[in-house]
């Protein structure tokens, strides 16, 4: 992590010891991942302050509100984050280690059953490429199924190839929806995580009664994997 703050600095062009820092983190962290963080900040570069808050708190407040349900699906963790009256609902946090990364494995899986050859780190570079470009979130996936207006082509950059040496082109037709669908449907990727919609609806239902109406009326999505076309609207 060292090094991505060091870098994270000289591509800034700043001095640590000249600014205050604010480091976002999921709820539920460690008291020991705070102090060594801190420790880091104060210590290795000198920073003059510091404040640590919660990815959540801060989705809300970037929208200018005070009470709301963030929903953030990132690479590694989808949580369920109640705020209410710009206050941490922490006993109502909700999370799953299940985010895009699985995602994007799933979808490599699903090329590789179609028949491409994606298997090195390379490969796993224009998976990530072909979910964040080609796939969307299906409103109704049974009909979406037998659509024949679905297909799209993800072209490999000039000069290269799969480990075939041949395939320059990734055709994907509902298979672009596959991804998405396992956020609802964990299982088709082989894996016992909560739903969406299972993991929303107990983080509500743990919520005080008088706040949940609120916190309904005003969801507010964050993190890469909630950027799906059709994502909102499911």
């Amino acid at each position: 992590m060292e090094e991505v703050w060091n870098a994270t600095y000289n591509m800034l062009g700043v001095q640590p010891n000249e600014h205050a820092v604010l480091v976002t983190e999921p709820p539920l962290c460690s008291q020991r991942h705070r102090e060594k963080m801190a420790e880091m900040f104060f210590e290795t570069y000198g920073a003059p302050e510091m404040n640590i808050s919660v990815t959540g708190l801060m989705a809300i407040y970037g929208t200018g509100r005070a009470t709301g349900f963030v929903l953030d699906i990132g690479e590694g963790i989808t949580q369920c984050v109640p705020v209410f009256d710009g206050y941490l609902e922490k006993a109502s946090v909700k999370r799953s280690d299940f985010g895009g990364q699985e995602l994007q494995m799933y979808l490599q899986k699903i090329l590789c059953d179609m028949g491409y050859p994606m298997t090195t780190r390379d490969d796993y570079e224009h998976v990530r490429v072909i979910k964040e470009t080609l796939c969307f979130c299906s409103l109704n996936p049974s009909e979406d199924q037998n659509r024949d207006d679905l297909e799209k082509t993800y072209h490999l950059p000039d000069g290269l190839t799969l480990r075939d040496g041949i395939t320059t082109e990734i055709t994907l037709g509902p298979e672009r929806f596959y991804p998405p669908e396992a956020l609802f449907n964990p299982q088709l990727c082989g894996r016992d995580s909560p739903s969406l919609i299972e993991l929303v609806w107990s983080s509500i239902m743990a919520c005080p009664i008088e706040s949940r109406k609120s916190l309904i009326g005003s969801i507010v999505l964050s993190g890469g994997s909630s950027m799906f076309p059709g994502f909102p609207e499911r």
